[in-house]
């Protein structure tokens, strides 16, 4: 893919970032879609083009659409969603996109597993991988309780950062 064109779809500092450096030294050209365009991290020499677009509300039609007719307009060699918030619509909207251009997501089972923190805990559990002490609340009652059985510090976590209908607010 060199020399190559990419659309990088968010603006998380760390993984944005790194992923925007390691392809524009290739020289390949990058564009972007961020959700805050105030992100100190769009002023990377590396980023050719920034792309103003929808944002995933209710059935994804608007995003659908603008999204679609970039990737038509421009014909990236690949697109890469680097956050929650940007792969998940793409994950949700994949039949729409993959017989036509190439999206770097994981199979929709790896997403199921990689964005829920039970799930993740449950696989390492059964591959013998050492995680804390600790299980599922799914109420303040459990929290307490949890409190009681595990003693403090501890650490109390949405199960998901984000989801497909609450992409604008961390935390489920």
């Amino acid at each position: 893919m060199a020399n190559g064109k990419v659309l990088i779809v968010g603006d998380d500092s760390r993984s944005f970032l790194t992923i925007v450096r390691s392809l524009g030294r290739k020289g390949i050209s990058i564009h972007v879609a961020p959700f805050d365009f105030t992100a100190v991290a769009l002023k990377s020499r590396y980023i050719s083009r920034i792309h103003n677009l929808p944002y995933h509300l209710g059935d994804g039609s608007a995003w659908k659409s603008a999204y679609r007719e970039l990737l038509d307009a421009e014909a990236f060699d690949l697109v890469i969603p680097v956050d929650e918030r940007s792969l998940l619509p793409f994950d949700a909207h994949r039949n729409h996109f993959e017989a036509d251009h190439k999206i770097a997501i994981p199979s929709r089972k790896a997403i199921d597993i990689l964005y829920d923190k039970h799930l993740t805990r449950k696989l390492a559990n059964s591959l013998d991988i050492p995680v804390a002490a600790g299980r599922p609340a799914d109420n303040f009652a459990d929290a307490k309780a949890i409190a009681e059985e595990y003693g403090f510090p501890i650490a109390i976590k949405p199960r998901r950062s984000y989801s497909l209908e609450q992409l604008h607010a961390r935390g489920e």
